[in-house]
C-alpha cells in the first residue's frame, strides 16, 4: 500500500513538473512573438526582469540558487541582489521564497495533493523543512491549512 501512494506521489510530481515546463515554453513563445510598442529598458531593469522571469519559471527546481541565476545573467551575485532589491524592495532570495510559498498555498487550497508532493513541486527537498518554512512565512501550520481547506469543501 505504501508503494502505491509513493508511485501516485511520483506521478503527481511529474505532472506538476510538466506543468511548470509548459509555463516556461509559453513564456518563451510570448517572448519571441510580435513585439508591439515596446520601449527599450536599461540594462539594470532588464537584469531584474530576467531574474524575476527565471525565478517565476524555475522556482520548482530544488537546486535553483541566486548564484546560479546571477551566473545565467552574467552578473555578480551581490550586484544582482543590490539592483533587484532597488527595484522590488526584496532580495532575490526573498522573492524566490515568496513565489514558492504563494504557489504552495495555492496548491494546498486547490488540490488534494499531499504536503510531501506539494513541497517537492515548489522546490523543497525536505517536506519537514517546507512545513517549518511555510509556518514561518504564513504563521500557520501546513497541515492545519490543508485541514481548513478540506473542512470548507465539506460545508
Amino acid at each position: 500500500m505504501v508503494v502505491d501512494s509513493e508511485s501516485i506521489d511520483d506521478n503527481n510530481l511529474k505532472l506538476l513538473k510538466l506543468i511548470g515546463q509548459s509555463y516556461e515554453v509559453l513564456y518563451e513563445l510570448i517572448k519571441i512573438g510580435p513585439q508591439q510598442n515596446k520601449k527599450p529598458v536599461d540594462s539594470r531593469t532588464q537584469i531584474c526582469l530576467d531574474c524575476r522571469r527565471i525565478i517565476e519559471t524555475q522556482y520548482n527546481k530544488a537546486d535553483l540558487s541566486i548564484q546560479d541565476i546571477a551566473s545565467k545573467l552574467n552578473v555578480n551575485r551581490s550586484y544582482l541582489t543590490k539592483i533587484f532589491k532597488e527595484y522590488t524592495n526584496m532580495s532575490p532570495k526573498q522573492y524566490l521564497q515568496d513565489i514558492r510559498m504563494k504557489r504552495a498555498s495555492q496548491l494546498l487550497e486547490n488540490t488534494k495533493e499531499s504536503v510531501k508532493v506539494i513541497a517537492y513541486s515548489v522546490g523543497f527537498k525536505d517536506p519537514l523543512y517546507f512545513s517549518k518554512a511555510f509556518k514561518e512565512f504564513y504563521d500557520k501550520q501546513v497541515l492545519k491549512k490543508k485541514a481548513d481547506q478540506r473542512s470548507v469543501l465539506l460545508i
